[in-house]
């Protein structure tokens, strides 16, 4: 898929997370996506069951499912088999880790019994509604609703993976400290090696529980 090679090897400039933090929040913390996790934690049981198990909170997921696929809207069309077996030929300064994603997405469907040619994710290989490459889904992914697989486009495994992965990244059972560079931050740093990124799953967590909390109308 070269509009894959092509966003690897000639990312454009100034764009995401390479933005300004001003401008990345304004962007990001933005009043419908505000409303949206106001509305996601009122009406998705499987974010509270998730924090509950994992002794976290819950706004921190709500907050990474808003940014990562806007509370599942967009979740990406690309085959994620292209995507890695472009990476691997197409992309060579990702080409390794570009092929050990493809062997980890050729055993997740194995192990599952599917075709990994129908997997869908983003142009980076992304998949589900909190956006996991396959090596993760296969180190962090759960199943939540227990009914016997690990399927990321299903709310309840969705936050139960998130979750995991942020506890074995360093989230501390039963914090309260959401403040910049606290060890909750690095949690979500690991999720995605940006400050920009992890700057806005806390803001944006914050500005979702108080609407919640101020019990405010949320826009439809």
């Amino acid at each position: 898929d070269q509009r894959v090679a092509d966003r690897f090897n000639n990312p454009p400039p100034g764009q995401g997370e390479a933005l300004p933090w001003e401008e990345y929040r304004r962007r990001i913390v933005s009043e419908e996506r505000i409303a949206a996790g106001a509305r996601f934690l009122g009406e998705q049981p499987s974010a509270a069951g998730a924090a509950a198990q994992y002794q976290m909170d819950r706004g921190i997921l709500a907050a990474i499912a808003g940014i990562e696929t806007f509370y599942g809207r967009n979740t990406g069309s690309y085959s994620v088999f292209n995507v890695y077996y472009t990476i691997a030929h197409r992309v060579p300064r990702r080409q390794e880790w570009g092929s050990k994603e493809l062997a980890a997405l050729v055993r997740l469907h194995y192990n599952d019994g599917t075709d990994p040619h129908l997997a869908r994710g983003s142009w980076a290989g992304a998949m589900g509604y909190v956006q996991f490459i396959p090596s993760s889904l296969l180190a962090y992914g759960q199943d939540g609703d227990a009914n016997g697989d690990r399927n990321l486009y299903t709310w309840p495994d969705a936050m139960h993976s998130a979750a995991n992965y942020l506890r074995r990244n360093g989230y501390p059972a039963g914090a309260t400290d959401f403040s910049h560079k606290s060890p909750v931050y690095w949690s979500i740093y690991a999720y995605n090696h940006s400050d920009n990124y992890a700057r806005a799953v806390l803001a944006l967590r914050e500005a979702i529980l108080a609407r919640v909390t101020s019990k405010r109308p949320v826009a439809r």
